[in-house]
């Protein structure tokens, strides 16, 4: 899982083991990074409120559904909107086999989360965000 640094220049990568009991691993990994971090150095982006509705992977796309407090209860700039759409997007690239990330709120496409970055599209990973 991935997690801003403090100043929001890049992803700093935090490895976890997580337990699959019904869940499949692309859920688990996001409820990991949903948990936050309590590492020197790192901030949480996430907002708390936000639910995780599902994620689904199919021909190299994750599809991953947040409840509307995502958007809703977002703060931030630009910098802060890259950084937590990077760390989902990071996250789930992650996996070799998932090679995008589509974003959704409420099970629907967004415009964007802050009005900065375009989340109508699936996102590759953004590799120039991580350390």
């Amino acid at each position: 899982v991935y997690y801003p640094n403090d100043q929001g220049t890049k992803l700093i990568a935090v490895k976890r083991t997580v337990t699959l009991d019904q869940q499949e691993k692309y859920t688990a990994a996001m409820e990991s990074l949903m948990e936050g971090t309590t590492e020197k150095g790192q901030t949480n982006i996430i907002p708390k409120q936000a639910k995780l509705k599902s994620v689904k992977v199919e021909n190299g796309t994750a599809t991953v559904d947040f409840s509307q407090e995502l958007k809703k209860n977002f703060v931030g700039g630009s910098t802060g909107e890259t950084m937590l759409v990077g760390s989902i997007v990071d996250t789930l690239t992650e996996f070799p086999e998932v090679k995008q990330v589509q974003i959704l709120i409420e099970g629907k496409k967004v415009e964007t989360l802050g009005g900065h970055m375009d989340l109508t599209q699936p996102l590759t990973r953004m590799t120039d965000l991580l350390k």
